[in-house]
């Protein structure tokens, strides 16, 4: 059974429903064309990769039946089974499966990784280019006519399908630094959720520039907020550490900021002091502790409780 660890840092359309002009609709023609074809070559790519343990499934299948191994067998279909799911493999390996299976398991998970990377750079550089070309021909559109506004829409649907890069060095988060986002300034890679019906999540995170670096800013009067990852867990992880740098704004009468902490849920929670002897400054806070051996995931997020203004930038997960 799954098990998640919350590690909290609280501050507590289709495309082209409309004909494109003649001025636009080479270039898009051209741009979905070339996703086409990087789709196809992924998708063939993908399916070599599966194949091979596949392959090693069903022969460590038949060892297992002949044997009567019904606990082998039943860890060879959630594997199977897993393959098709979006997640793809634990990377955990799990006890009941033969040992046969490690070295081409592994060899999968290895190559699936090194799979993700190369099709995410691929599509990245193929929208970065489309982006470019979007720039150049809105220089030349009127302002205000039909084609700048079409360009303008194309601008905004290339930018949100732009894949986010995969978490980089020992930083487990993607997109912890929140340089990446959509159209609206929403930070790519998190998930948005509230405990109210009446959010409306671009008034409350929206991803900020300031003197060259990006940070996650968050006003908030009353509502609980959050954004979040769901992240998995490499095998042989015993710890977990979290950090992260927040300021904060007090409001116009000088009321006291929400509480900031960074901590666990699980029962208890780990709250360092308040951020508001000084608000303007960015402080480091961070918090550590150890994974339960049963944990598969961890989910990190950020809250809001209360009444507020923070900057949250840094966002960092690392796994021991």
């Amino acid at each position: 059974m799954k098990t998640w660890w919350l590690l909290s840092l609280c501050v507590c359309s289709g495309l082209h429903a409309q004909t494109l002009l003649p001025e636009l609709a080479p270039l898009a023609a051209k741009h979905q064309a070339e996703i086409a074809t990087l789709k196809t070559q992924d998708e063939t790519t993908a399916a070599k990769l599966r194949k091979t343990y596949e392959d090693a499934l069903a022969g460590a299948e038949k060892v297992a039946s002949v044997g009567g191994n019904k606990a082998a067998l039943t860890a060879i279909g959630e594997d199977r089974t897993a393959l098709d799911t979006e997640q793809g493999l634990p990377p955990k390996f799990p006890a009941a499966l033969p040992a046969t299976l490690k070295s081409p398991r592994q060899t999968y998970l290895d190559g699936r990784t090194r799979f993700i990377a190369e099709k995410i750079a691929r599509e990245q550089r193929a929208y970065t280019t489309y982006l470019r070309s979007l720039a150049d021909l809105q220089q030349k559109a009127p302002a205000g006519s039909e084609l700048a506004r079409q360009i303008a829409a194309e601008k905004d649907q290339a930018q949100d399908k732009t894949p986010v890069s995969p978490p980089a060095g020992t930083n487990r988060l993607v997109n912890g630094n929140f340089a990446e986002v959509d159209h609206n300034g929403f930070p790519k890679g998190w998930v948005a959720e509230t405990l109210n019906s009446t959010s409306d999540y671009g008034s409350i995170f929206k991803t900020v520039t300031e003197k060259n670096e990006t940070f996650l800013h968050a006003e908030f009067a009353g509502r609980q907020e959050r954004i979040k990852q769901i992240i998995p867990l490499p095998p042989g992880m015993t710890k977990w550490a979290v950090k992260a740098y927040v300021r904060g704004i007090p409001d116009s009468k000088g009321e006291k900021l929400t509480v900031i902490r960074i901590g666990v849920r699980l029962g208890r929670s780990v709250s360092p002091d308040p951020l508001n002897d000084r608000p303007t400054s960015w402080r480091l806070y961070q918090a550590q502790g150890e994974i339960p051996k049963d944990a598969d995931v961890i989910g990190v997020q950020i809250d809001t409780i209360g009444k507020g203004t923070f900057d949250i930038q840094r966002v960092e997960l690392e796994f021991r």
